[in-house]
Parts: structure tokens; sequence; C-alpha cells
């Protein structure tokens, strides 16, 4: 990692014993907002480069990767509801008494939040095997204000060296080593390592003016504005009631909704719109976020909201824009509408599409909206752009959350 941008590779050995040709199938998983760089292997000390190509163009006479015919490889993204990963299965064809090394090359841009970096490391090679590495280099011009991670399996997180890992450190850089022996392996479990290692970071902005990083003819200019006051918002949370949300959706809504009242800031103004067939409110207008109407928002979240009736989610969107709008003060606050759902509309106006013209057209460009979907089955498409063609920020909820 250089300047919070990770190139990330994966080097996989493989070795066939056998006298004749095996068939196998290998399962990378990455996280999700990563794109591949490069896929490669390398036999009898040559390394052949791989070609990206659409699905529907691959031939079934040269899949992916081949190596003369001693090699032949395709790697392929497996459809999976993960907000957290991308799985890649790597199809296999290795000749008789070959070996070779894969090597998969990822990029990734880590975003500062909630106050620090993190790059999360998948460690699942789904099997012992004769040699588990990684080795972790952080370089950050700024230098570093804290540094921890967490190893797989495990509950605690070091910020020094510790019994499978070593972390050397210098003001700008900080290396961590994690090497497991196969019997070390097999005391994690009889299949070996299942986890993750995180790294969790910030940096040292004692720089006002930020630091501008160049490369060639171009440039990035990082800084990070301290001892701002929040800006004060207006936010109303539309709840999504329905009878699609029954079950473990509703009970999730509750103690997301139960986390976020005890996170207002005091200066913000908030209210909660409630839906399934109709709508109502708790407040006339958006309260203060003092004790007072917190508790009166937990007690009708905890006790009163249950799943049943239709989803009138078009009808409720355009209730919550017009009372923001309507607000005489909207101008010296930011307007936020939160919306928690799992998207699939039933009653009223059911068109997607529709849906999001009529948000597009009552939404004047003051309002964001942000939603959090609920459930597997959750209209991802949908929600996502709804909140980009309202400047907002969407994030899934899934059910084993």
């Amino acid at each position: 990692v250089q300047n919070h941008f990770a190139t990330v590779r994966y080097t996989i050995h493989v070795e066939n014993e056998h006298s004749e040709t095996v068939n196998s199938t290998f399962v990378l998983p990455i996280p999700k907002d990563t794109f591949i760089a490069n896929f490669s292997a390398i036999i009898d000390g040559v390394e052949y480069a791989g070609e990206m190509v659409l699905n529907e163009n691959i031939s079934t006479e040269d899949n992916g990767t081949n190596t003369q015919n001693a090699l032949t490889a395709q790697v392929r993204k497996r459809l999976i509801d993960d907000p957290k990963r991308n799985i890649f299965e790597i199809d296999l064809t290795l000749a008789a008494d070959k070996e070779t090394t894969f090597i998969v090359t990822y990029y990734e841009q880590l975003i500062r939040k909630g106050s620090h970096y993190k790059q999360r490391l998948i460690v699942e090679p789904g099997q012992l095997v004769d040699t588990l590495l990684v080795n972790a280099i952080f370089l950050e011009d700024q230098g570093f204000e804290t540094f921890s991670y967490m190893l797989p399996m495990a509950n605690d997180s070091h910020d020094a060296s510790s019994d499978l890992a070593s972390l050397l450190e210098t003001p700008t850089k900080r290396s961590l080593l994690y090497q497991l022996s196969r019997d070390q392996q097999l005391a994690a479990s009889n299949q070996g390592v299942v986890g993750e290692v995180i790294i969790t970071y910030d940096l040292n902005y004692t720089q006002g003016a930020g630091m501008v990083d160049v490369k060639d003819e171009y440039f990035v200019h990082y800084f990070t504005p301290s001892g701002l006051k929040p800006i004060d918002k207006n936010i109303l949370f539309v709840l999504d009631t329905s009878g699609s949300m029954a079950g473990i959706k509703i009970q999730q809504l509750r103690e997301s909704m139960l986390t976020i009242l005890d996170n207002l800031n005091p200066d913000d103004n908030f209210n909660i719109l409630r839906f399934e067939s109709n709508t109502s409110t708790l407040f006339d207008y958006p309260v203060e976020a003092n004790l007072t109407n917190i508790e009166e928002a937990k007690i009708l979240v905890r006790d009163t909201i249950k799943a049943g009736g239709g989803t009138a989610i078009n009808d409720a969107l355009l209730e919550a824009i017009i009372s923001l709008k309507a607000l005489p003060n909207k101008s010296r606050r930011a307007q936020l509408i939160f919306f928690l759902t799992d998207g699939g509309a039933s009653v009223g106006e059911t068109s997607r599409k529709k849906i999001l013209q009529n948000v597009k057209s009552e939404n004047d460009g003051s309002i964001s909206i942000y939603c959090l979907g609920f459930g597997n089955n959750s209209d991802d498409e949908f929600l996502k752009e709804l909140t980009k063609e309202n400047r907002g920020i969407y994030a899934k909820i899934p059910e084993d959350a």
C-alpha cells in the first residue's frame, strides 16, 4: 500500500504429481470495490499473461491462459450476494508431472471512514498448504498516527509483533509478516485457515495543507481538515414496515434505528416516517435530537413497529421530499432522507423506473437520499440508482449480519 492505494498480489503454487492430466477449481475471494489488473501463470520458468475477455467471447477451444497444452486456466466471477466480497474461480487443467504458479493482482483505493483506513486481506486457501504467507507493506508519506492488525480466526487486534505475526515500524513505513506452517494451520482447523487479515491505521495530519503526490504528469492532493463543526441537518428517517419486511428484516431495522438514534448529533433535527400501504409520522415536523425526543422515538421503534401491509415506496418518498422542502429553515440546514427498506414496491406506483423519475422530478437537488437495504433479496439495483441520482450512499444489510 502506497499513500492508501493498494496493489495486492495473490500467488498460488500448484503441482500435479499424478501421471495424468488433472482438472481442478480454485476459489479466490477478494474484497468488493477492487479491480483485477493481471492474471498470469508461470510454467517451466516462463510467465504467460492471461487476457481479460467477456464471458460470451470465451471459446470452448481456448479458455483463458493456454501454455502449449501444459496448462489451461480460466478465471471467472461467481455470482453471489455478499456485500463485502467477490468470488473468483480458477478452472485449471494441468498436465501430468507439471507445476505452475498463478499470480492474480488487484488494485484497491483505501477510503478513510470513521477516522481510519482499513484493508481486508482474505486468507482462505480452502485446504492445508505447505506455505501460507502474508507480507503486507504500507508506505505513507504523512507518517502513521495509529496502526493495528487482526489475524484470521482471532478476536483481538495488535499494534506490535505477536505470536503469529511480526511488525516492523519506521515513521513512514509498516511491514507486517504473517506466516503459518502446515502444523500451525492444522491447529487452527482441519480445513486450514479461514478468515481475514484486517489492517486498520490512520495518518499523522500535522501538515495543514495536506500532501501532494506527483507521478508522471498527474498529481493527487490529499488533505484532511480538522476542527470543523459538523453541519446542522434535518434528517427524515423513512422506515419500510410492510409485510415483505417480516422476520429478521424488521428486527434488523429496529436494531439499526436504535443505534442511529443513539448517535444523532444534538444540533440535528429529526423525524420518522413509517410506511406500508399508508404513511404516518412520529412528529409533525423535524424536532431537536434531545434526550426526550430521542427516547420517544426509541419507544416507537421498540414497541410499535411491526411488519404488515403493502409497500407504497413512491408515496412515502414523495411525502418525505415534500415535507422537507416545506420547512422554513431548510436553507440553513442540510436536508437528508435515510430510507430503510428491502426496496420492493407493491402498492401504488410499482415501476422502478417511474419511481426514480418521480423522485428526481420532486427533489430539487437540495435533499440527499441515503439507503439501507435489508435482506438477501433486497432490490439493490433500484436502491443504488436511487442514491446515485440523489447524492447519497447505499449500504446493504444481509440477513446474516
